[in-house]
C-alpha cells in the first residue's frame, strides 16, 4: 500500500498493484500522479477512469482518491487485468479498511470480518492489533507482548 498526499489537500491511496506489462509508464502509480496534479474532483476522476476503455492492459489495482477541501472520496477498483474498471464507490464518513480484496466499512458488521496486524520489532517486542465490526461500532483490541 502506498499513500500519496499533495500540498493542495489531495490524497491518493494505492493498494494491490499488479503489472504484467513491460511498459514503464503503464503503472497505476501514474494514475495517482494524474489525480494529485490534476484539477478534477474525485468523482470526475473516477468517472474518467471508468470511461477509459484503454486503461493499462495487464494492470490491477485498488485506488482511493480524495480531496480534503471538498470532503469528497472515491474508491476505484480494477480487479481484472484485461478489462476496464470493475467498481467505483463513493466513500462517506466512517472508518474503513482497504485491502487487496476491496474496501470495507468497519461500522457495518455484514460483509466484513475485520482485520488484524502483527508488528514484531528486532528487540523482540510485538504488538497484535485487530479491528472487527460489532453492532454499535467497530471494536479495537491491542495486545503488547515480548517474543522469547
Amino acid at each position: 500500500m502506498v499513500c500519496f498526499l499533495s500540498r493542495q489537500g489531495r490524497v491518493a491511496l494505492l493498494v494491490n498493484v499488479t503489472r504484467l506489462t513491460p511498459f514503464r509508464n503503464a503503472g497505476a502509480e501514474l494514475l495517482t500522479v494524474k489525480f494529485l496534479k490534476g484539477k478534477m474532483t474525485p468523482k470526475e476522476f473516477a468517472n474518467e477512469l471508468e470511461m477509459d476503455k484503454n486503461l493499462s492492459f495487464g494492470l490491477t489495482f485498488n485506488l482511493v482518491v480524495a480531496d480534503i477541501h471538498s470532503k469528497s472520496m472515491f474508491y476505484i477498483s480494477k480487479k481484472t487485468q484485461n478489462k476496464e474498471v470493475d467498481e467505483i464507490k463513493e466513500v462517506g464518513p466512517g472508518q474503513y479498511v482497504i485491502t487487496s480484496a476491496g474496501i470495507y466499512d468497519l461500522t457495518c458488521p455484514e460483509g466484513n470480518n475485520g482485520t488484524a496486524l502483527l508488528d514484531v520489532e528486532r528487540t523482540g517486542k510485538a504488538i497484535f492489533f485487530e479491528i472487527y465490526p460489532e453492532k454499535g461500532g467497530p471494536i479495537y483490541r491491542q495486545f503488547n507482548f515480548d517474543m522469547e
